[in-house]
């Protein structure tokens, strides 16, 4: 498998002077194409810091990070915009859903931005939210929809683009034991069916043992999470 992110020496702190705030130390991470990788650790210990750098939401201090063979860690707030539309797609522990849309709009949502036809966004939104069993719930709105269904609906919408990276934080965290199970096992059909290149933090052992690889988070760098 080819490589599909790499990541050399990601520094980041907040804040500044006394107060100053290191988080991440020289971290290195590569993930290879069609790999489903976990990020564990304690609250606080910055796996969400870095899935905001992986996900172009915030540039490194230091360090360098390219994804499916561009540069990332430099690019100015407009290209990072760009780029996230066309290569990332993010799960989050919220769903994020915009209320006001369906479950075909909102997962439609990345294509629309980008400007593809209504009728062909929303054929590949109907076909996702179809394999993740959704099928009679197109035109339901999020207030119509169970917390497992509204973040079926996340899935569909940062898959829809087929993005390079999948980047889900927490995406089990506001689910019981029975939505989070089936929601695990609908993202590795995903998976396997599209070949999806995934970084998945959580504290769930569940998701974990559903990836490929498993690192944990001290310090602001990663050790191998299954020693």
């Amino acid at each position: 498998m080819s490589l599909q992110l790499e990541a050399r020496g990601l520094d980041k702190a907040f804040g500044t002077g006394p107060g100053r705030i290191s988080v991440l130390r020289g971290l290195d991470l590569e993930v290879r194409q069609g790999e489903m990788v976990a990020i564990t650790g304690a609250s606080g210990v910055g796996k969400t810091t870095l899935l905001h750098l992986l996900g172009a939401l915030d540039r490194p201090d230091a360090g360098s990070l390219r994804l499916a063979g561009e540069e990332v860690a430099q690019l100015t707030e407009r290209e990072a915009a760009a780029f996230r539309n066309r290569k990332v797609g993010f799960v989050f522990q919220h769903h994020r859903l915009l209320p006001e849309l369906t479950a075909v709009e909102n997962a439609s949502l990345p294509l629309r931005i980008r400007r593809v036809p209504r009728e062909p966004a929303e054929d590949r939104a109907t076909r996702l939210l179809g394999e993740l069993g959704l099928s009679e719930r197109l035109h339901h709105r999020p207030e119509e929809l169970s917390g497992g269904e509204q973040q079926r609906v996340a899935v569909a919408r940062a898959v829809a683009g087929d993005p390079a990276l999948l980047i889900a934080d927490e995406p089990t965290g506001n689910l019981d034991d029975a939505a989070s199970s089936q929601l695990l096992e609908l993202l590795a059909t995903l998976h396997e069916t599209y070949g999806l290149t995934a970084i998945i933090a959580s504290h769930s052992p569940q998701v974990a043992a559903s990836c490929d690889r498993v690192y944990r988070m001290e310090a602001g760098i990663l050790h191998d999470g299954r020693t």
